[in-house]
């Protein structure tokens, strides 16, 4: 009876999946215990390593739905913050084209360059006014009795009001 027994287990680990060899050692293991209370060697190193084998697939199993979930949100991360980029650069390209076009329109523009070729463009404009800046500022200064700085200690020190001298 002992081997039917033996026989019943070792076909119910084959038709489980296990392999002619595991099982059967597996099987000669169990019927050599006959009532002790600790599993020979060879059954307990097999209990361990099939133990590994279920902790492996159940770890590939659960794994891979997360790590999809977690490439998954990734991805969509990555595609949102491309088209905010992308969404970005249009706008900037649009605003670029709107300003240069209402930056000619007025004529406005920058004057670009290093101090020297700036102070060209301000003595350009100076002598096309026929250098009258010059002489206007001069007599102005000339008119309310000095210069800027003079004028505005002097309004500080009154109040602000300005001082009429009577002649």
């Amino acid at each position: 009876m002992a081997k039917k027994r033996d026989k019943d287990f070792y076909d119910e680990l084959r038709a489980k999946g296990l392999r002619k060899s595991v099982a059967r050692s597996a099987s000669k293991a169990v019927a050599k215990m006959d009532g002790q209370a600790r599993a020979p060697k060879p059954l307990r190193s097999t209990i361990d390593d099939l133990r590994a084998a279920v902790e492996a697939l159940e770890s590939r199993v659960g794994a891979s739905d997360r790590n999809a979930a977690a490439r998954k949100a990734a991805r969509t991360r990555k595609q949102g913050a491309e088209q905010r980029s992308a969404s970005a650069r249009k706008g900037a390209r649009a605003r670029a084209r709107s300003s240069a076009g209402t930056r000619k329109a007025t004529g406005a523009q920058k004057t670009a360059g290093t101090p020297s070729t700036r102070a060209r463009g301000a003595a350009a404009r100076r002598n096309s006014a026929g250098g009258q800046s010059t002489t206007r500022a001069r007599s102005t200064t000339q008119r309310t009795g000095g210069s800027r700085r003079a004028r505005s200690s002097a309004q500080r020190k009154t109040g602000g009001a300005r001082s009429q001298s009577t002649t």
